[in-house]
């Protein structure tokens, strides 16, 4: 059979011009959705490698908490050990002081038996010293003596009374001094 195009060439040609330009788009539509698909499929590997990667920071992240937590806790102790280290000095320092400090007040008695020690009491440098004696020289040779020695300063006689023990007369007395 014979087919007769009785349309106008023109419209033909519109016709085939507007079906090719339909092919067209839905071949640009296609390859801009697969393009889109393609690019969505890279977007959403990166966001997991990323999610995975947040994850792994926010564990190690933990994991330097902890770290950090333990080396708070382990330069505490040390300071505590180093605080007590020092404690534990000046008390051995205070020891050997302590000791020096009375072979000095011992040394310095001008007579024994003549003068006794009653209470030494201690704040920092000062020195409160209460003490008896047989009489005034003996106090007074005392006092003389402790001004001499290197060891103690700001000597003073702050009083002397008289204390009767049984049939004896003796002398009380409060002295204050420092230690250099």
């Amino acid at each position: 059979m014979i087919k007769i195009n009785l349309m106008p060439i023109k419209e033909a040609k519109k016709k085939e011009n507007i079906r090719l330009q339909i092919i067209l788009a839905l071949c640009v539509m296609i390859l801009a959705g697969g393009v889109i698909m393609y690019a969505n499929k890279i977007i959403n590997r990166k966001l997991l490698y990323i999610q995975n990667e947040v994850k792994r920071a926010e564990e190690e992240n933990r994991r330097l908490e902890k770290k950090v937590r333990e080396i708070a806790e382990v330069k505490k102790k040390k300071e505590d050990l180093q605080r007590k280290l020092a404690i534990i000095k000046s008390l051995k320092k205070g020891k050997t002081l302590s000791v020096k400090i009375m072979n000095e007040l011992v040394s310095v008695i001008p007579l024994p038996k003549r003068l006794w020690f009653e209470s030494l009491t201690r704040k920092g440098k000062n020195f409160r010293l209460q003490g008896v004696a047989l009489d005034d020289e003996s106090v007074s040779d005392f006092i003389k003596n402790l001004k001499r020695s290197k060891l103690f300063t700001s000597v003073s006689l702050l009083w002397t009374k008289e204390y009767i023990k049984g049939h004896y007369k003796l002398k009380r007395f409060y002295i204050t001094f420092r230690l250099v």
